[in-house]
């Protein structure tokens, strides 16, 4: 009887662990996680291959169908506003930019619109960041090519400004030029160049550039003590600034229809003109400038503004 109980107690032991479930570890979709991996992969390699295919895409069409539809637009009467009066009589023309290649990013389109006998000169207020020459030589040969009459790299000149002007203007976000000094510098070279028409930033500066506002407040300054005609570029909004030739073919019609003595839209005749000056900055030509062109609506078309009138 005492032997029997410990195989009993055992057998009623064995019989109890038997019957008792056992926990069970978390239960884990594996399965469900490798889809999940895999849809990832899947989505991962169409971006990689559909990013560039978009931007080749579009690039083509900025360079072979905008030109097209541009050129159309351009060479139709009845679909464009013809240029305001000051625009189209100015005969000396002072174009004031911050840095080289300002020009050619942004202001190729007025250039082009401008009447065959109408002197151009440009004024760049600064050299760009750099202890040697090259941008000044870059933006000379681009320049040229735009056929500019002059280009004054301001204080990177041989012949330095006068003494009663500042020597130079530093280039840099957080650089403060002096408002005066700058409508100075532009005063001193629109007299010596007998401007009737000085073209500059706006407000926005295009970019936002601080510089490019600071060509503007000086412009304005002078503007207002002067009997030379101001007109500024217009900082085009989000996103339009970079919607490219469609850009330009709204802001024509749209200025056909409400048309204004103080506006002019200018479309470029040859926007292939813009990529062309853009290269001879060399320095300046990195991946994202390259991009940059293909979506800015500055190679195609400009919308002038003007802000201080000339007095007749």
């Amino acid at each position: 009887s005492s032997s029997s109980s410990p195989s009993s107690s055992s057998d009623s032991s064995s019989s109890s662990s038997s019957t008792t479930p056992r926990p069970r570890p978390p239960h884990h979709d594996h399965d469900h996680d490798h889809d999940h991996d895999h849809d990832h992969d899947h989505w991962m390699i169409l971006s990689v291959l559909l990013i560039p295919s978009l931007i080749i895409t579009w690039a083509l069409t900025t360079r072979l169908l905008g030109p097209l539809l541009v050129g159309a637009v351009v060479g139709s009467e009845h679909l464009t506003a013809p240029p305001p009066s000051w625009f189209t009589e100015a005969r000396s023309v002072l174009l004031v930019t911050a840095h080289p290649d300002d020009e050619s990013m942004f202001f190729v389109p007025s250039l082009q619109n401008l009447h065959p006998s109408t002197k151009v000169t440009l004024l760049c207020l600064t050299k760009g960041i750099e202890k040697g020459n090259t941008r000044t030589l870059e933006v000379k040969a681009a320049a040229k090519f735009l056929q500019l009459n002059h280009t004054i790299v301001y204080g990177n000149e041989a012949l330095p400004p006068p003494s009663s002007l500042p020597s130079s203007f530093r280039d840099g976000p957080r650089e403060v030029w002096n408002t005066k000094e700058t409508a100075a510098v532009i005063a001193h070279y629109a007299t010596e160049v007998a401007a009737d028409l000085v073209l500059t930033f706006d407000r926005g500066g295009v970019s936002g550039h601080r510089n490019h506002v600071q060509c503007f407040e000086g412009a304005m300054l002078f503007g207002s003590a002067s009997s030379i005609a101001v007109a500024t570029l217009n900082s085009e909004p989000q996103p339009w600034k970079y919607f490219s030739y469609l850009t330009a073919l709204y802001l024509s019609q749209r200025d056909r229809v409400t048309q204004s003595s103080t506006r002019a839209v200018l479309l470029s005749r040859q926007p292939h003109k813009v990529f062309e000056a853009m290269a001879l900055h060399h320095s300046q030509l990195v991946w994202f400038r390259k991009l940059y062109l293909l979506f800015t609506s500055y190679v195609y078309v400009n919308t002038l503004q003007l802000v201080s009138k000339k007095n007749e």
